[in-house]
C-alpha cells in the first residue's frame, strides 16, 4: 500500500481508480464492507484525513478518535487499499467548496468511480450532498456510487455509535462493530 500525503504526490495510475472520501475513525464493519465494494471497481484509493476535522470545525469539542493515524492506516492495508492520500484537514481545506475540491483531486488522480456511504457529504458547508455530486459526477464523467448505511442486528453501524459504546464502557459491543478486539493504546480509555 502506497501513502502520500498531498495531492501533488499521487503517483501516476492507470486503469479504472475507485475512490472514496471520509474520515474512517476506527475502521468499522461498516468502512471494511465500503472497503470491499471499492475494490470491486478498480484500483482501491482512500483519501483521508491525518487528523479529526472536529480539531478544525469544534476545536473546543474535538471528537475523540478511536484509532490512531498509525492503526487506521494498518487498517486501510488490512483490508486491501491500494493508495492512501492522508491529507491534514485544515481551515483551508474546511472552507472548499466540494466541486472545487472534487476537481482538485481530479486533477491528480483520474478516478473513474467515486464510492461513499449513504449520507456521506463533501465540501464547504457540507453542500456536496448526493445530488450535487452525482449532478458533478456527469459533468465530470465519473460514476457516483451511495452505498446503503451498513446494519448489524437491524442497528446501523457508526464511529460515532461505537465512540458511545466505548465511552459507556460497553466494550464487548464496540468489539462487534469494530470487527476485532481493540488495543490498550485506545485513545478513549
Amino acid at each position: 500500500m502506497i501513502v502520500v500525503e498531498s495531492l501533488e504526490d499521487i503517483p501516476s495510475l492507470s486503469g479504472p481508480i475507485a475512490l472514496t472520501i471520509g474520515t474512517y475513525d476506527g475502521v468499522h464493519l461498516g468502512h471494511q464492507y465500503l472497503f470491499h465494494e471499492l475494490k470491486k471497481y478498480g484500483t482501491a484509493v482512500v483519501l483521508t484525513f491525518s487528523n479529526h476535522p472536529s480539531e478544525v470545525l469544534r476545536p473546543d469539542a474535538a471528537t475523540p478518535l478511536i484509532d490512531t493515524l498509525e492503526q487506521k492506516l494498518r487498517r486501510f492495508e488490512n483490508n486491501g487499499i491500494d493508495l492512501v492520500i492522508a491529507l491534514p484537514f485544515t481551515s483551508e481545506l474546511s472552507s472548499l467548496a466540494y466541486d472545487t475540491f472534487i476537481q482538485q483531486i481530479r486533477q491528480h488522480l483520474p478516478f473513474t468511480h467515486l464510492i461513499l456511504g449513504e449520507g456521506a457529504v463533501i465540501g464547504h458547508q457540507a453542500q456536496g450532498n448526493e445530488k450535487n455530486i452525482q449532478a458533478l459526477a456527469q459533468e465530470l464523467h465519473f460514476k457516483a456510487l451511495y452505498l446503503p448505511k451498513f446494519t448489524l442486528d437491524g442497528e446501523v453501524v457508526s464511529s460515532r455509535r461505537i465512540r458511545h459504546l466505548i465511552e459507556t464502557g460497553n466494550f464487548e459491543q464496540a468489539f462487534r462493530l469494530l470487527g476485532r478486539p481493540q488495543t490498550k493504546s485506545h485513545q478513549l480509555w
